[in-house]
């Protein structure tokens, strides 16, 4: 039984054949508008845009033949354009010979009564579950990485030994959408990569297979690789990497779906390529006005934009310029369809801000690897942007709370103040202005040993964090105390190339201390003064 997706690019395949005769028609009319005795470049070139549609839909709706006329006709049109110079008669009469044996062609596929198209373009059956093999001795690492697998959505099946790995492939069971598994086993040191050879696994034979050692020299990879291993990670596995892994080579598509945006002047192109993305579980938005592309682009949020290159009102490479000109669309992924095959005419599409081209007609499985591997590369970008941005929002707020509580300042490799926050100007009574530049004996007190301060500063150049209670000296000339924390920063070479250090004003402590010592010293004195009354003089 055919699902409803293959019903409609039936469906939609016996629209263009039923279509194709009058596109042809509009292309003998725009040939027949043109003069052979003037040269007319603006008409010339929509003559060529209506060839190149034909050259792209054709091929994509199974009718190959018809696809190649027309792309050797826009090929003589396009050099016609690029030399500007009018052709000879017997070159224009050439041309109108081509686009009648391309109308003639088409109609004979069309009006055959023996009419039989090929079977619509099939799109892979999507799993949102895949079968994941897991091979792996050790029982705690298997019950480990099969559980963090499954609760990212995989179904797995352990095998705990090599054997029960190759008893399976004599059945008939499901093969797995993909194979994880450890290189040694108590069979050998390479049993694993072994195994991949044996079993006819790998890439090249539709089964990816993942390898993990604790091997991680150059020979042990290169081995696994021409196995046919997919990826090899080095122990111990990171379980949020294999997920990627996974998702990436069996292509499996999010909870929440991708969202692509299509945009092509042609309609039935539009809606086949929205069908069969969509079939592959995303989100497909078809869009055949090229200039409400900004504005779709904003209501719609896509993930991966394809972009066909020759359009009316605004070609593919200049509507990628514009966005790319957006701040939010700077790493937004654009994808190229055209059948343009001039490898010059592509690299001039991508330097306007495309990420890849694909030519038509492209193979379902082709549009959605490629669409779903960008896609799946600008979630991960999108999630990192959102960690550092909350993580910066958190060390501002951080910052923010450090400010009012502490005494803060930066000095560099030399010693010299590059920051200062308010409340340092505020206990040590000078402005910002006064302090940038200098170094930190601006508020140096005589109330510590110059040992005191050469231990602080070996100790810090060491690139060690010091600690202590320093007293200072205000503007003014008075003193304060504070409990200091002094970290250096170090550079790649473990060098320290800036000093951070946070302050807290004991003034009042030392204050209070001080004013103990001396009523401790009152009492001390009054007990002798009583005790001098009592003596026999």
């Amino acid at each position: 039984m055919n699902s409803p997706n293959s019903d409609a690019l039936a469906v939609l395949q016996r629209q263009f054949a039923e279509q194709l005769p009058a596109r042809l028609a509009g292309i003998r009319a725009q040939y027949g508008r043109l003069d052979p005795s003037a040269w007319m470049a603006a008409e010339l070139e929509v003559l060529v845009r209506l060839v190149h549609g034909v050259t792209g839909s054709a091929g994509t709706f199974g009718m190959p033949t018809v696809s190649d006329a027309a792309r050797v006709l826009e090929t003589r049109l396009v050099a016609m354009v690029r030399s500007g110079v009018q052709p000879a008669a017997t070159e224009w009469g050439a041309l109108g010979v081509n686009i009648e044996g391309l109308a003639h062609l088409a109609n004979t596929l069309v009006n055959s009564s023996a009419q039989t198209l090929p079977a619509p373009v099939q799109t892979p059956r999507l799993d949102r579950h895949p079968l994941i093999y897991l091979v792996e001795d050790d029982v705690n690492q298997a019950a480990h990485l099969s559980q963090s697998l499954r609760d990212e959505g995989f179904r797995v099946e352990v095998f705990l030994d090599p054997e029960s790995l190759r008893r399976v492939y004599t059945t008939d069971k499901p093969r797995p959408a993909a194979v994880v598994m450890d290189v040694v086993f108590p069979e050998g040191k390479d049993t694993g990569i072994e195994l991949i050879s044996e079993l006819g696994l790998g890439a090249k034979n539709g089964i990816p297979v993942v390898v993990y050692s604790v091997r991680d020299d150059i020979q042990a990879r290169l081995m696994a690789f021409r196995a046919g291993a997919t990826r090899y990670i080095a122990k111990p596995v990171a379980t949020h990497q294999l997920t990627d892994l996974l998702d990436a080579l069996t292509g499996r598509q999010p909870l929440e779906p991708y969202r692509i945006l299509v945009v092509d002047d042609d309609a039935a192109l539009v809606a086949v390529y929205t069908t069969i993305l969509a079939k592959a579980g995303m989100e497909a938005r078809g869009l055949s006005e090229p200039l409400k592309t900004i504005d779709e682009v904003d209501n719609f949020r896509p993930d991966v934009v394809l972009l066909d290159v020759y359009m009316p009102g605004a070609s593919g490479p200049e509507l990628a310029a514009v966005l790319r000109e957006r701040e939010a669309q700077l790493n937004l992924p654009i994808l190229f369809l055209s059948a343009e095959t001039d490898m010059t005419q592509q690299l001039l599409a991508l330097n306007l801000g495309g990420d890849d081209f694909l030519v038509k007609p492209i193979q379902a499985e082709y549009l959605i690897a490629a669409v779903s591997a960008r896609a799946r590369r600008a979630r991960q970008n999108s999630a990192v942007r959102r960690r550092l941005e909350i993580t910066l929002y958190e060390r501002e707020r951080e910052h923010l709370a450090l400010n009012q509580h502490a005494i803060v300042s930066i000095a560099d490799r030399t010693g010299t103040i590059i920051y200062t926050n308010d409340k340092f100007c505020e206990i040590t009574g000078y402005s910002h202005e006064e302090l940038m530049g200098q170094n930190h004996r601006i508020i140096k007190s005589d109330a510590h040993p110059a040992e005191f301060y050469r231990e602080l500063w070996r100790t810090i150049a060491r690139g060690e964090v010091w600690r202590g209670e320093v007293c200072n000296r205000r503007k003014d000339g008075s003193l304060y105390w504070v409990e200091s924390t002094i970290t250096p920063f170090l550079d790649e070479k473990g060098k320290p190339y800036q000093y951070v250090s946070i302050r807290t004003d004991i003034t009042h402590i030392k204050q209070a201390e001080q004013q103990i010592e001396l009523e401790k010293e009152r009492l001390r004195l009054g007990q002798l003064y009583a005790n001098i009354g009592t003596w026999d003089w």
